[in-house]
């Protein structure tokens, strides 16, 4: 009798310890994962993709880190200014993710207009939600019962993800979530009741250290771009690679990707190949892949709670340098180059200068008695390369305080300046000697030649 009851207890007493265990593990905090873990868990890129499946950062390595800054409780803003084909909008899909499933929290995103928002929903969020049985099981389901999934906001456990555009102040009234998501913001229609990444940062202005504001786009106008300004109020971080022939580290910069063309002047955008800034060495497609594959982030400023980023079309892995070719050169062709640079480059354009009126610039014209004018006391010169000549102007200085100047002449040099014989002709002219006033022949006494072209290796030869 005593040995039944013994094991009777043991029994009841293992079956407790079972409950207990199962109880705590409801209540036990969730384990700590990086933003960047979590997505490679649970996010899949949809097929039709270049790489279908579970997300991957070595494939987009510039992704990681931005990523995993919304966890960092130090920051309370990210800035993307990013080219097309780099994935901004795909990283904050991937936060917004996180903070349903792992780190719940309510949020809003903002699109520059309603249709934006209908087709960001259907062709971006929904799909990614599809994907992963981890978020369609925690998103509302449409018409459900249980929760909310309509195109003003979709519940789960925990928050809820709210929508707004820039055009419709009121649709960010009576809403209010520590984080923030506002998406191709160059794109934003201002409105009467002011600007509305300001309007939208209020949400989430009594989450305290809670809150974060996560702003992508491409930029647009110098001067008028919403991302160009929060990028440089940001600690303005770049891509930087290592050069596979002398580790030189360097950002990539479109100057430095150089073609040639064949006998009859037509470019050959297969021959890109990206030149290093230090060695001046070309860089097969293969060696731009690793160098992009070991990049990494370095800011400009301090860090003060902004992490700011900037990333060109050339930093993707799935784009080939001689296509971005193609690209520049149509947008030349079809006289769009605005598009290539806030598109592909991440730049801001910057529109023609002040207009002058024709006729008051030619009154004020001046004859000389000979090429050089008196005043003139030295003479140099500066040389454009273009991918079909070389431009250069020969300026005259001088004057009382030596700071007046001249436009002595200008010379067209057309050919092709991959081929010695252009630069050779360059040689003759920097050689002529003008006529001064006075009767003597003055030759330039300096030149500079630009090296930020297509032909940089040419220019130091």
């Amino acid at each position: 009798m005593s040995t039944a009851t013994n094991e009777h207890d043991y029994s009841n007493a293992a079956g407790v310890a079972v409950a207990i265990r199962r109880s705590l593990s409801h209540i036990r905090p969730p384990e700590k994962v990086t933003p960047v873990d979590w997505a490679e868990s649970h996010v899949r890129i949809p097929a039709g993709n270049a790489l279908p499946g579970l997300v991957r950062m070595r494939n987009a390595p510039f992704q990681a880190e931005p990523l995993n800054m919304i966890a960092r409780q130090d920051c309370r803003e990210i800035t993307l200014m990013w080219s097309a084909q780099t994935g901004k909008t795909f990283v904050q899909l991937m936060a917004m993710g996180y903070f349903i499933d792992h780190d719940p929290q309510s949020q809003m995103m903002m699109q520059p207009s309603q249709g934006d928002l209908q087709t960001w929903l259907s062709a971006k969020f929904d799909p990614m939600v599809e994907q992963s049985e981890t978020l369609s099981a925690k998103v509302a389901a449409p018409r459900a019962r249980g929760g909310v999934n309509n195109q003003r906001m979709k519940q789960y456990p925990g928050g809820a993800l709210m929508f707004a555009w820039s055009g419709s102040p009121k649709t960010m009234r009576g809403r209010s979530a520590p984080k923030i998501f506002a998406d191709e913001i160059d794109g934003y229609e201002r409105t009467v009741e002011g600007d509305p990444i300001a309007l939208i940062k209020k949400r989430s202005a009594t989450f305290g250290d809670a809150r974060l504001i996560f702003k992508t786009s491409t930029p647009t106008f110098k001067g008028a771009s919403l991302i160009e300004t929060s990028y440089n109020d940001g600690d303005r971080r770049r891509w930087f690679v290592d050069c596979p022939h002398c580790n030189h580290a360097q950002t990539l910069q479109w100057s430095n990707v150089q073609w040639t063309k064949d006998g009859a002047g037509d470019h050959l955008p297969e021959t890109a190949r990206y030149i290093c800034d230090e060695c001046g060495a070309a860089w097969s497609e293969a060696e731009r892949i690793r160098a992009i594959s070991g990049g990494r982030w370095i800011a400009e400023k301090p860090f003060a709670g902004h992490a700011s980023y900037h990333l060109p079309e050339m930093a993707s892995l799935f784009v080939r340098l001689p296509d971005l070719v193609h690209s520049f050169l149509k947008a030349k062709r079809e006289n769009d180059l605005q598009t290539f640079v806030n598109v592909s480059l991440a730049e801001t354009w910057d529109e023609a200068g002040t207009q002058h009126d024709p006729d008051l610039i030619y009154a004020r014209r001046e004859r000389y008695a000979a090429r050089v004018p008196a005043q003139c006391s030295v003479l140099v010169a500066g040389v454009d390369v273009q991918d079909d000549r070389l431009e250069a102007t020969v300026w005259g200085f001088g004057g009382e305080n030596g700071v007046d100047s001249w436009a002595v002449t200008h010379e067209v040099l057309r050919g092709d300046p991959g081929q010695r014989e252009l630069w050779n002709r360059l040689d003759e002219f920097l050689a002529t000697e003008f006529e001064h006033e006075s009767g003597v022949r003055l030759r330039i006494a300096a030149a500079g030649i630009d090296s930020g072209g297509h032909y940089t290796t040419e220019v130091y030869k």
